[in-house]
C-alpha cells in the first residue's frame, strides 16, 4: 500500500513541495541497512609527498584570514590539534603543543568560492585567541590571506592544507537539482517519517508524562512536512555519498519539540540502488547527540581515501569532525571527534 508524504525544500529564496510516494515494504528493506559509524578505524595511508615532509595538517580559514587548525596526520594516525580533554562548554578551545609548532610556510588555502584560485598561505606569529575575529571559539593563527566574505552558512572562506593531500569540493544539493538527488530526497522523506514514528512510539511508552508531551502525536506527524535543511554530495569510487540533515518543524505546535534526523547515504552513480549507512535521530528535541547545525566543508583526498570535513555546532560549542570513506568499504569511519 502506498503512502504519500510531502518534502519541503529549504532555501533562502525558495520553498516548494515535492510529493513523495513510497512503498512501505521498500522502506522496510531500506531501514534494515542502518549501521553505525565505525569509530577509530580510519587510519588513512599518507602519501609519499606527505611522508617526505613529515606530516599532513588541515585547518579552516575565517573571513578575516585567521587559520583554525583542525587535525594532523602523521604516519597512519589522525590527531586533533585542539586540546579536547580540557574542553569546557562555552569556553574557547586551546591548541595542542603540536599545533603551536606547525610549519609557518608551505600551506595552501583552497577557497570555497570556485571563482577564486587556490593560493599559498603563510602563518604569522604565535597562536592566539583573537576577540576581533569572527572566529572566537578556538585559538588560531593570523595569516597573510586577504579578508573575504564567506559564501557559505559559516564564517569560513576556505580549507587550508599542508602536506601531500588534495582538497575537493562537496556539492550542495538540498534543492534536489537533478534526478539522482531527487531520488535520494524521496528516500530521506520516507525514512524520516518512519524513524520519527518509531522513536515517538518508543518515547511515549517509556518516558515520563512531561517529556512525552514534547513528542508529536500521530495526528501532528501526519500534517507536518519533512524539510531537508542541508544535503551534500561527493563522488568516490563510483558511488555518490550524501550527508544530510532533515527536520520536521513543530514550533507552531505548542510544546511539541522538533524532529531532527541526520546521516549518510550511499548511492551507485549508475542510479541503481541506495543504502542508508548511518543515522542519528532526535524526536521532541531529546538530548541524544543530534547537534543544532552541521555543515560539510569539503573532502580531503589522501591516496585513494576520501576524508570529509564536517563542522558541527551546538548552542555552546563547535566541533570539527573527520569521516573517512575508503575504496572497497561501504561504511564511513569516524576518525576525529564525535561523528
Amino acid at each position: 500500500m502506498a503512502a504519500t508524504h510531502h518534502l519541503k525544500l529549504a532555501g533562502r529564496n525558495r520553498e516548494s513541495l515535492l510529493v513523495v510516494k513510497r512503498c512501505t515494504a521498500a522502506l522496510a528493506i531500506t531501514a534494515t541497512a542502518v549501521v553505525g559509524l565505525v569509530p577509530g578505524q580510519g587510519n588513512g595511508a599518507v602519501s609519499a609527498a606527505a611522508q617526505a615532509s613529515g606530516s599532513v595538517a588541515v585547518g579552516v580559514v575565517c573571513e578575516d584570514g585567521l587559520l583554525l587548525p583542525i587535525a594532523a596526520l602523521r604516519g597512519a594516525t589522525w590527531r586533533s590539534l585542539t586540546d579536547d580533554e580540557r574542553a569546557e562548554a562555552g569556553v574557547p578551545l586551546r591548541l595542542t603543543a603540536e599545533a603551536r609548532n606547525l610549519p609557518r610556510a608551505g600551506w595552501t588555502v583552497v577557497p570555497f568560492d570556485a571563482a577564486v584560485a587556490s593560493r599559498p598561505l603563510t602563518l604569522e606569529g604565535s597562536a592566539l585567541l583573537d576577540d576581533t575575529s569572527v572566529c572566537t571559539d578556538q585559538e588560531g593563527f593570523h595569516t597573510d590571506a586577504p579578508s573575504a566574505r564567506s559564501r557559505r552558512p559559516t564564517d569560513f572562506i576556505g580549507i587550508a592544507v599542508t602536506g601531500g593531500v588534495r582538497v575537493e569540493p562537496v556539492e550542495t544539493v538540498q534543492q534536489l537539482p537533478d534526478p539522482a538527488s531527487r531520488r535520494v530526497g524521496r528516500l530521506i522523506a520516507g525514512l524520516v517519517e518512519a524513524l520519527e514514528a518509531e522513536r515517538a512510539e518508543a518515547v511515549a511508552a517509556s518516558a515520563g508524562e512531561r517529556h512525552a508531551r514534547r513528542v508529536p502525536s500521530a495526528e501532528q506527524r501526519s500534517r507536518v512536512d519533512v524539510e531537508i535543511l542541508n544535503m551534500w554530495r561527493h563522488r568516490h569510487a563510483d558511488n555518490d555519498w550524501y550527508y544530510f540533515e532533515a527536520q520536521k518543524d513543530y514550533t507552531e505546535e505548542s510544546d511539541t519539540g522538533n524532529t531532527l534526523v541526520k546521516g549518510w547515504l550511499v548511492a551507485a552513480s549508475s542510479g541503481d540502488g541506495a543504502s542508508l549507512m548511518n543515522v542519528r535521530v532526535s524526536v521532541g528535541n531529546a538530548f541524544d547527540g543530534v547537534t543544532i547545525q552541521g555543515n560539510a566543508l569539503g573532502v580531503l583526498r589522501v591516496e585513494d581515501h576520501a576524508v570529509w570535513i564536517l563542522n558541527q555546532q551546538t548552542y555552546e560549542n563547535r566541533s570539527f569532525e573527520l569521516v573517512e570513506i575508503r575504496r572497497g568499504r561501504r561504511q564511513p569511519a569516524c576518525i576525529l571527534h564525535g561523528c
